[in-house]
């Protein structure tokens, strides 16, 4: 965690079930394990501990960010990680929506470098407005980071899907299960933009999740004015 992002707790674990604070006198009482059980625990941990020393940093970071464990505060200060975002997420953009889409090789450039400028200057006003512009490098890459995540897993429904119908009469049964396979994701990831937000801005969830659902509408009217498929 950087400087900008220090905090006093009174507790280092007091969202933990097993701070003491948190703990009911039956649950303190349970707390009592045997041998066997600290063995298998053990074992458990270290299993874990393994898998994760496979992955880099950083994508540990991201994934506990994706599943709300970790916030924008806990990734590194690096503007090179931030670069490598930046362009992995251009090339995947482009990448889906030649694809998935009749688009022009332009046309998707344009609105992938439109939306990146967006996402970043828009990033800026905010932190700056709020004096804390110190967070930017941060948050920027966690929530491209995400945004790169999601344009992944998203990447075969588009493909399935196609070019979108003129009318929503025109669907076909697959576009009509592609949409609604795909709406857990979209709120799935105005959740975690809104954990971001809150993070990085000092704000209740209540005022993440609002500055998340402005964002998505400003990433659609983007791509609409683009003639490009949206990038969230």
């Amino acid at each position: 965690m950087s400087m900008a992002w220090a905090t006093l707790t009174k507790c280092p674990g007091a969202y933990s079930p097993r701070c003491r604070f948190n703990q009911t006198p039956r649950s303190r009482a349970s707390a009592t394990i045997t041998p066997l059980c600290r063995m298998r625990e053990r074992a458990r941990g270290e299993g874990a501990a393994v898998k994760d020393a496979r992955m880099p940093p950083v994508f540990l970071i991201v994934r506990d960010i994706l599943l709300l464990r970790r916030g924008p505060q806990d990734l590194p200060y690096s503007t090179q990680t931030l670069a490598a975002v930046v362009a992995l997420c251009v090339v995947m953009q482009i990448g889906v929506a030649l694809f998935a889409h009749e688009v022009s090789l332009g046309g998707v450039l344009g609105g992938a470098l439109l939306w990146l400028c967006f996402t970043l200057l828009t990033l800026n006003l905010l932190l700056s407005m709020r004096g804390l512009r110190s967070r930017f490098v941060q948050t920027a890459t966690a929530l491209l980071s995400c945004a790169l995540v999601f344009t992944a897993i998203s990447a075969p429904i588009a493909l399935l899907a196609g070019d979108p119908p003129a009318t929503p009469e025109q669907m076909t049964p697959l576009q009509l299960l592609l949409g609604a396979v795909s709406l857990p994701l979209l709120i799935w990831k105005v959740v975690v933009d809104a954990h971001v937000f809150r993070h990085s801005l000092n704000l209740p969830f209540a005022g993440g999740m609002l500055i998340a659902v402005l964002w998505i509408i400003a990433a659609l009217l983007l791509s609409g004015f683009a003639g490009a498929p949206a990038a969230a």
